[in-house]
């Protein structure tokens, strides 16, 4: 179970192919040693210029309940 405002998404790198989970508090991402994010986008640091594409992560039930909607180019958004 995680803590009150905390989303879990499975972020995928387009680059190096790299899935880690990351929490989210809001829109903002819970600080991490290798991903970093940049307005509503998050980025791997494997050198890559591209955002990483976020998805949801399979351990939250029912996912369609809390989880924002994710744009179609990998960036994370709250707009419906």
């Amino acid at each position: 179970m995680l803590p009150d405002g905390i989303i879990e998404l499975v972020a995928s790198c387009p680059s190096c192919k790299t899935l880690e989970t990351l929490w989210f508090r809001g829109n903002i991402l819970v600080p991490t040693l290798r991903f970093k994010q940049v307005g509503l986008k998050v980025y791997h640091d494997c050198g890559t210029n591209m955002p990483c594409k976020l998805f949801p992560s399979l351990t939250l039930a029912p996912l369609t309940s809390y989880l924002p909607r994710l744009s179609p180019v990998g960036g994370y958004s709250e707009s419906h």
